[in-house]
C-alpha cells in the first residue's frame, strides 16, 4: 500500500539537481498512482 505525505512532497521538491517542474510532475504522477491503488477493490 502506497502512502504519500506532504512532507515527502516537500523533500522531493527541495531535492538537489531537479527543477521544481520536474518534481511537481513526479508528485502528481505518484498521487494519481496512489489514487488508482485506493480505487481497486
Amino acid at each position: 500500500m502506497m502512502k504519500y505525505t506532504e512532507e515527502e512532497e516537500v523533500n522531493e521538491i527541495e531535492a538537489p539537481g531537479s527543477t521544481y517542474l520536474q518534481r511537481a510532475l513526479q508528485i502528481l504522477s505518484k498521487r494519481s498512482e496512489a489514487k488508482l491503488v485506493k480505487q481497486k477493490p
